[in-house]
Protein backbone atom coordinates (compact mmCIF):
# COMPACT_ATOMS: atom_id res chain seq x y z
CA UNK A 1 0.00 0.00 0.00
CA UNK A 2 1.43 3.31 -1.02
CA UNK A 3 0.39 5.79 1.84
CA UNK A 4 1.37 8.02 5.19
CA UNK A 5 0.48 7.74 8.59
CA UNK A 6 -0.20 11.07 10.65
CA UNK A 7 2.14 10.39 13.81
CA UNK A 8 1.14 14.43 15.04
CA UNK A 9 -1.47 16.42 12.97
CA UNK A 10 -0.91 19.72 14.57
CA UNK A 11 -3.45 22.08 15.98
CA UNK A 12 -5.39 22.31 12.57
CA UNK A 13 -4.69 20.22 9.30
CA UNK A 14 -6.99 18.77 6.85
CA UNK A 15 -7.24 17.80 3.35
CA UNK A 16 -7.70 20.22 0.84
CA UNK A 17 -7.66 20.41 -3.38
CA UNK A 18 -8.83 22.97 -5.78
CA UNK A 19 -12.28 22.87 -4.14
CA UNK A 20 -16.11 22.11 -5.43
CA UNK A 21 -18.02 24.04 -8.16
CA UNK A 22 -21.59 24.21 -9.04
CA UNK A 23 -22.89 23.72 -5.55
CA UNK A 24 -23.17 27.04 -4.74
CA UNK A 25 -27.30 26.97 -4.86
CA UNK A 26 -27.79 24.57 -3.14
CA UNK A 27 -25.56 26.53 -0.01
CA UNK A 28 -22.26 24.29 -0.29
CA UNK A 29 -19.23 26.71 -0.87
CA UNK A 30 -16.17 26.08 -2.77
CA UNK A 31 -14.02 25.55 0.18
CA UNK A 32 -10.24 23.68 -1.29
CA UNK A 33 -7.24 25.34 -0.63
CA UNK A 34 -6.95 29.28 0.75
CA UNK A 35 -3.88 29.31 -1.19
CA UNK A 36 -4.25 28.18 -4.26
CA UNK A 37 -0.38 29.12 -5.45
CA UNK A 38 1.13 27.40 -2.84
CA UNK A 39 -1.17 24.45 -3.28
CA UNK A 40 -0.39 24.48 -7.32
CA UNK A 41 3.27 24.95 -6.60
CA UNK A 42 3.38 22.29 -4.30
CA UNK A 43 1.35 19.45 -6.24
CA UNK A 44 3.81 20.28 -9.15
CA UNK A 45 6.92 19.90 -7.42
CA UNK A 46 5.76 16.62 -6.11
CA UNK A 47 5.11 15.49 -9.95
CA UNK A 48 1.06 15.87 -9.64
CA UNK A 49 -1.64 17.79 -11.39
CA UNK A 50 -1.70 21.20 -9.74
CA UNK A 51 -5.06 20.72 -8.33
CA UNK A 52 -4.73 17.65 -6.82
CA UNK A 53 -5.69 16.85 -3.08
CA UNK A 54 -3.10 17.35 -0.55
CA UNK A 55 -2.66 18.59 3.09
CA UNK A 56 -3.12 22.10 4.25
CA UNK A 57 -1.61 22.66 8.05
CA UNK A 58 -2.80 26.02 9.89
CA UNK A 59 0.18 27.54 12.04
CA UNK A 60 1.81 24.29 12.55
CA UNK A 61 2.34 21.62 10.24
CA UNK A 62 1.98 17.77 10.91
CA UNK A 63 4.60 14.99 11.82
CA UNK A 64 4.22 12.18 9.23
CA UNK A 65 5.63 8.92 8.44
CA UNK A 66 5.67 6.84 4.93
CA UNK A 67 4.55 3.66 4.35
CA UNK A 68 6.04 3.38 1.13
CA UNK A 69 8.70 5.99 -0.71
CA UNK A 70 7.34 9.04 -1.88
CA UNK A 71 7.89 12.08 -3.72
CA UNK A 72 7.13 15.05 -1.06
CA UNK A 73 6.83 19.39 -1.22
CA UNK A 74 6.22 21.46 1.08
CA UNK A 75 5.23 25.10 0.68
CA UNK A 76 3.28 28.21 2.17
CA UNK A 77 4.21 29.76 4.88
CA UNK A 78 7.81 29.04 5.72
CA UNK A 79 8.74 26.67 8.95
CA UNK A 80 11.48 24.37 10.01
CA UNK A 81 11.10 20.98 7.61
CA UNK A 82 13.07 18.19 8.95
CA UNK A 83 13.05 14.07 6.83
CA UNK A 84 14.20 11.87 9.47
CA UNK A 85 15.89 14.60 11.64
CA UNK A 86 17.78 16.54 8.97
CA UNK A 87 16.73 19.63 7.57
CA UNK A 88 15.37 20.19 4.25
CA UNK A 89 14.21 22.85 1.92
CA UNK A 90 10.76 23.69 1.03
CA UNK A 91 9.72 24.84 -2.44
CA UNK A 92 11.51 21.93 -3.60
CA UNK A 93 10.99 18.34 -4.42
CA UNK A 94 12.20 15.79 -1.89
CA UNK A 95 12.90 11.75 -1.69
CA UNK A 96 11.32 9.84 1.14
CA UNK A 97 11.96 6.61 2.05
CA UNK A 98 9.94 3.75 3.36
CA UNK A 99 9.24 4.60 7.33
CA UNK A 100 11.28 8.14 6.75
CA UNK A 101 9.27 11.17 9.38
CA UNK A 102 8.26 14.48 7.82
CA UNK A 103 8.09 17.02 10.55
CA UNK A 104 6.82 20.34 9.85
CA UNK A 105 7.24 22.98 12.10
CA UNK A 106 5.44 26.23 13.02
CA UNK A 107 5.49 28.71 10.70
CA UNK A 108 7.75 32.01 10.97
CA UNK A 109 5.04 33.87 9.15
CA UNK A 110 2.07 33.81 7.41
CA UNK A 111 -0.39 30.95 8.65
CA UNK A 112 -1.03 27.98 5.96
CA UNK A 113 1.58 24.92 5.19
CA UNK A 114 1.04 23.10 2.17
CA UNK A 115 2.34 19.12 1.93
CA UNK A 116 1.65 17.49 -1.67
CA UNK A 117 2.79 13.82 -2.46
CA UNK A 118 3.30 11.97 -5.74
CA UNK A 119 0.44 10.75 -6.54
CA UNK A 120 -1.84 12.65 -4.91
CA UNK A 121 -4.18 11.63 -1.20
CA UNK A 122 -6.41 9.15 -2.52
CA UNK A 123 -9.58 9.53 -0.79
CA UNK A 124 -13.12 9.21 -2.10
CA UNK A 125 -14.43 13.00 -3.25
CA UNK A 126 -18.08 14.23 -1.90
CA UNK A 127 -19.55 16.43 -4.78
CA UNK A 128 -16.47 16.01 -7.16
CA UNK A 129 -14.05 17.13 -4.59
CA UNK A 130 -11.53 16.08 -1.83
CA UNK A 131 -11.81 19.24 0.28
CA UNK A 132 -12.51 19.09 3.70
CA UNK A 133 -15.79 21.33 4.75
CA UNK A 134 -15.21 21.48 8.77
CA UNK A 135 -18.90 23.29 9.17
CA UNK A 136 -20.54 20.67 7.21
CA UNK A 137 -18.39 17.62 8.02
CA UNK A 138 -18.07 15.93 4.31
CA UNK A 139 -15.04 15.87 2.50
CA UNK A 140 -11.80 14.62 3.05
CA UNK A 141 -11.08 12.30 5.87
CA UNK A 142 -15.14 12.14 7.36
CA UNK A 143 -15.42 16.13 7.05
CA UNK A 144 -13.08 16.67 9.75
CA UNK A 145 -9.63 17.64 10.81
CA UNK A 146 -6.93 15.06 10.59
CA UNK A 147 -5.99 13.47 13.91
CA UNK A 148 -2.74 11.12 15.53
CA UNK A 149 -3.15 7.61 13.72
CA UNK A 150 -4.64 8.50 10.42
CA UNK A 151 -3.68 6.14 7.64
CA UNK A 152 -4.21 7.85 4.51
CA UNK A 153 -3.54 6.00 1.16
CA UNK A 154 -1.84 7.39 -1.95
CA UNK A 155 -3.03 7.15 -5.42
CA UNK A 156 -0.96 4.05 -7.32
CA UNK A 157 0.22 6.47 -9.94
CA UNK A 158 2.74 8.83 -8.81
CA UNK A 159 5.25 10.70 -10.53
CA UNK A 160 9.22 10.08 -10.36
CA UNK A 161 10.93 12.06 -12.53
CA UNK A 162 14.80 11.93 -11.94
CA UNK A 163 16.38 14.54 -9.91
CA UNK A 164 14.85 17.18 -7.85
CA UNK A 165 12.53 20.09 -8.89
CA UNK A 166 12.90 23.29 -7.36
CA UNK A 167 10.90 26.47 -7.90
CA UNK A 168 12.97 29.84 -8.29
CA UNK A 169 13.54 31.81 -5.71
CA UNK A 170 12.00 34.81 -8.19
CA UNK A 171 8.44 32.85 -8.12
CA UNK A 172 8.32 32.39 -4.21
CA UNK A 173 5.78 34.32 -2.59
CA UNK A 174 7.24 36.23 0.62
CA UNK A 175 4.59 36.13 4.05
CA UNK A 176 4.73 39.38 5.87
CA UNK A 177 3.33 41.06 8.54
CA UNK A 178 1.66 44.08 6.58
CA UNK A 179 0.19 43.62 3.33
CA UNK A 180 -1.86 45.75 0.87
CA UNK A 181 -4.73 44.13 -0.67
CA UNK A 182 -6.28 45.68 -4.04
CA UNK A 183 -9.81 45.48 -3.78
CA UNK A 184 -13.14 46.01 -6.77
CA UNK A 185 -16.69 48.13 -5.28
CA UNK A 186 -18.67 45.37 -3.66
CA UNK A 187 -22.74 44.79 -4.34
CA UNK A 188 -23.22 48.05 -1.35
CA UNK A 189 -20.48 49.76 -1.85
CA UNK A 190 -22.53 53.08 -2.82
CA UNK A 191 -25.07 52.19 -0.39
CA UNK A 192 -22.47 52.23 2.55
CA UNK A 193 -21.57 56.10 1.09
CA UNK A 194 -17.90 58.22 0.55
CA UNK A 195 -17.33 58.20 4.43
CA UNK A 196 -17.07 54.27 4.54
CA UNK A 197 -14.89 54.16 1.10
CA UNK A 198 -12.11 57.19 3.08
CA UNK A 199 -12.52 54.86 5.91
CA UNK A 200 -12.19 51.51 4.14
CA UNK A 201 -8.92 52.75 2.01
CA UNK A 202 -6.83 54.85 4.43
CA UNK A 203 -7.15 53.03 7.75
CA UNK A 204 -4.85 50.13 9.16
CA UNK A 205 -6.76 47.51 10.09
CA UNK A 206 -5.12 44.26 12.10
CA UNK A 207 -6.31 40.90 11.68
CA UNK A 208 -8.18 39.53 15.12
CA UNK A 209 -7.53 36.14 17.05
CA UNK A 210 -11.48 35.05 15.31
CA UNK A 211 -10.04 33.79 12.28
CA UNK A 212 -10.90 30.59 10.46
CA UNK A 213 -11.49 29.24 7.24
CA UNK A 214 -15.12 30.77 6.73
CA UNK A 215 -13.92 34.17 7.79
CA UNK A 216 -12.02 36.74 9.01
CA UNK A 217 -12.64 39.85 11.56
CA UNK A 218 -10.90 43.10 11.48
CA UNK A 219 -9.94 45.72 13.79
CA UNK A 220 -9.32 49.16 12.55
CA UNK A 221 -6.67 51.79 13.74
CA UNK A 222 -9.44 54.35 14.95
CA UNK A 223 -13.32 54.41 15.38
CA UNK A 224 -15.19 53.03 12.40
CA UNK A 225 -17.82 56.04 10.66
CA UNK A 226 -20.41 54.22 12.84
CA UNK A 227 -23.31 51.30 13.04
CA UNK A 228 -23.83 50.11 9.37
CA UNK A 229 -27.90 49.45 9.03
CA UNK A 230 -26.19 45.58 9.98
CA UNK A 231 -28.46 44.08 7.47
CA UNK A 232 -29.83 44.11 3.48
CA UNK A 233 -31.38 41.70 1.47
CA UNK A 234 -29.52 38.75 1.30
CA UNK A 235 -27.20 38.15 -1.76
CA UNK A 236 -24.54 35.65 -2.45
CA UNK A 237 -21.38 35.99 -1.03
CA UNK A 238 -17.92 34.15 -1.71
CA UNK A 239 -14.08 33.79 -0.71
CA UNK A 240 -12.70 37.87 -0.59
CA UNK A 241 -15.92 39.59 -0.40
CA UNK A 242 -15.91 42.14 2.76
CA UNK A 243 -18.76 42.62 5.04
CA UNK A 244 -19.38 45.42 7.05
CA UNK A 245 -21.84 44.06 10.51
CA UNK A 246 -23.88 46.36 12.77
CA UNK A 247 -20.71 47.16 14.87
CA UNK A 248 -18.78 47.98 11.69
CA UNK A 249 -15.81 45.89 12.27
CA UNK A 250 -15.00 44.36 8.67
CA UNK A 251 -15.00 40.73 7.94
CA UNK A 252 -13.29 38.98 4.96
CA UNK A 253 -14.84 35.85 3.92
CA UNK A 254 -12.42 32.62 3.18
CA UNK A 255 -12.96 29.85 1.31
CA UNK A 256 -15.42 28.19 3.46
CA UNK A 257 -17.75 31.16 3.54
CA UNK A 258 -21.28 30.83 3.46
CA UNK A 259 -22.90 31.16 -0.01
CA UNK A 260 -25.10 34.32 0.41
CA UNK A 261 -24.73 36.83 3.70
CA UNK A 262 -27.18 39.42 5.03
CA UNK A 263 -24.82 42.26 5.86
CA UNK A 264 -23.46 45.16 3.29
CA UNK A 265 -20.55 44.31 1.06
CA UNK A 266 -18.40 46.75 0.53
CA UNK A 267 -15.94 45.63 -1.35
CA UNK A 268 -14.60 42.09 -3.11
CA UNK A 269 -10.71 41.26 -3.02
CA UNK A 270 -9.63 40.70 -6.41
CA UNK A 271 -8.59 37.28 -7.16
CA UNK A 272 -5.33 37.54 -7.72
CA UNK A 273 -4.73 38.70 -4.33
CA UNK A 274 -6.47 36.13 -2.31
CA UNK A 275 -3.29 33.75 -1.83
CA UNK A 276 -2.29 36.77 0.66
CA UNK A 277 -5.17 36.50 2.44
CA UNK A 278 -4.37 33.00 2.96
CA UNK A 279 -1.67 33.36 4.53
CA UNK A 280 -2.77 36.24 6.94
CA UNK A 281 -2.51 35.95 11.05
CA UNK A 282 -3.89 37.18 13.84
CA UNK A 283 -2.06 40.32 14.10
CA UNK A 284 -1.15 41.09 10.70
CA UNK A 285 -1.65 44.74 9.33
CA UNK A 286 -3.80 45.05 6.13
CA UNK A 287 -4.43 48.25 3.96
CA UNK A 288 -6.98 48.22 0.49
CA UNK A 289 -6.10 50.17 -2.38
CA UNK A 290 -9.07 50.30 -4.56
CA UNK A 291 -8.05 49.34 -8.50
CA UNK A 292 -10.00 49.37 -11.46
CA UNK A 293 -11.44 46.42 -13.40
CA UNK A 294 -9.14 46.05 -15.72
CA UNK A 295 -6.42 46.10 -13.55
CA UNK A 296 -7.91 43.24 -11.71
CA UNK A 297 -8.44 41.30 -15.01
CA UNK A 298 -4.39 42.50 -15.61
CA UNK A 299 -3.14 41.10 -12.22
CA UNK A 300 -5.51 37.61 -12.90
CA UNK A 301 -3.76 37.26 -16.39
CA UNK A 302 -0.46 37.61 -14.62
CA UNK A 303 -1.03 35.28 -11.95
CA UNK A 304 -1.91 32.88 -14.65
CA UNK A 305 1.16 32.89 -16.64
CA UNK A 306 3.08 32.54 -13.18
CA UNK A 307 1.43 29.53 -12.36
CA UNK A 308 2.14 28.44 -16.09
CA UNK A 309 5.66 28.89 -15.78
CA UNK A 310 5.50 26.19 -12.77
CA UNK A 311 4.62 23.54 -14.88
Amino acid sequence: MRGIIIENSGPLTTIQDKGRNGFRRYGVPASGAMDTFSMQAANILAGNPPGAPLLEATLTGPEIRFISACKVAVTGAPCEVTLNGSPVSQWRSIRAGRNAVLKTGTATAGARIYIAFSGGLAVSPAMGSSSTYLKGSFGGIKGRELRKGDIIPLEKSGSFLPGRRALPASLIPICTDEVTLDILPGIHFSLLGNSWKEFMTSRIFTVSPYIDRMGLRLLPDSATPGKTSGNTISCPIHYGAIQIPGDGNPVIMGADAQTIGGYPQFSNIITSDLDKVGQLRPGNRIRFNIVSYEIAVEKILQQVIRLESLK
